[in-house]
């Protein structure tokens, strides 16, 4: 009877377990989107606040969406396209915009739909990918300018957008700062206890695309990112073909460039010669 005891005892913890960690897989994949998108509508700061010449533009998606973002002409041959991390919006980014301006190149920095003030939301992956394609469309449309005088750049999660389009056309150069290999395996890094990498619905297989891509290749990373661990920046680079270059920074996620500003600008110098 004891025995008998003990296994009802044991079974019965072992199906509130199950029970309990079947809830919280549950809620961790229907809130998923709130942890990998953390856009913000205010927008906190223009680039006039940084002496930079701007322009507001605004440019459709094939579904219906209405992109914003601000667009620099330093009339040089080079245009960077700019893909921001997964929080906030452009608002955030006028310092990347300060370098961009320090490398004399004509910029266009846009917030993905959802973001600063784009309409809709990213409700599945091919949305971001879509976005990705209506801002490359504007400025071969819109500003006449070529694939191969265009410089993508992304950052952290702009790393997909960046790839997507690479693995369709020539580009002049690629920057990817804190890129992942896949999305999967970042969030299995983060939640060990978990099945993330099948759970998650943003999939971002950049390793897939890198493969395919035919422009000289920029990554930065540091070793100590708390996002996106070091050694994704590394199997991703690991994955690409020639000509590219890796540069390892120190310091935290978003912090990186700012404590290693002069190896981050030398190695963007030395990329763009």
């Amino acid at each position: 009877m004891k025995k008998e005891k003990t296994a009802f005892f044991i079974i019965k913890w072992l199906i509130t377990l199950t029970v309990i960690y079947t809830g919280w897989v549950v809620v961790m994949y229907s809130l998923q989107d709130k942890f990998i998108f953390q856009p913000t509508t205010e927008m906190i700061e223009h680039p006039v606040a940084r002496d930079l010449s701007w322009e507001d533009v605004e440019f459709p998606t094939s579904d219906g969406e209405t992109l914003h973002g601000w667009w620099t002409d330093n009339n040089e041959d080079k245009t960077i396209l700019f893909f921001h991390g997964n929080a906030q919006n452009i608002s955030h980014r006028t310092g990347q915009l300060f370098i961009f301006q320090r490398l004399g190149k004509n910029f266009l920095i846009f917030d993905y739909r959802g973001y600063g003030l784009s309409s809709g939301q990213i409700e599945k992956e091919a949305d971001f990918y879509e976005d990705a394609h209506a801002a490359l469309k504007f400025l071969i449309e819109e500003k006449n300018i070529p694939p191969e005088k265009i410089v993508l750049w992304g950052k952290s999660v702009g790393s997909a957008g960046v790839l997507e389009l690479a693995q369709e056309y020539s580009f002049s150069k690629i920057v990817l700062e804190s890129p992942f290999f896949s999305l999967g395996e970042v969030a299995q890094y983060h939640y060990p206890f978990l099945p993330a990498k099948w759970m998650i619905k943003y999939k971002f297989r950049n390793g897939e695309k890198i493969p395919k891509i035919t422009s000289p290749l920029l990554i930065f990373h540091s070793k100590e990112d708390e996002v996106v661990p070091f050694s994704q920046g590394q199997k991703l680079f690991e994955a690409s073909p020639e000509p590219k270059t890796f540069v390892q920074l120190e310091g935290a996620h978003n912090r990186a460039i700012h404590e290693n500003t002069e190896t981050y600008l030398q190695a963007l110098k030395e990329f763009f010669e």
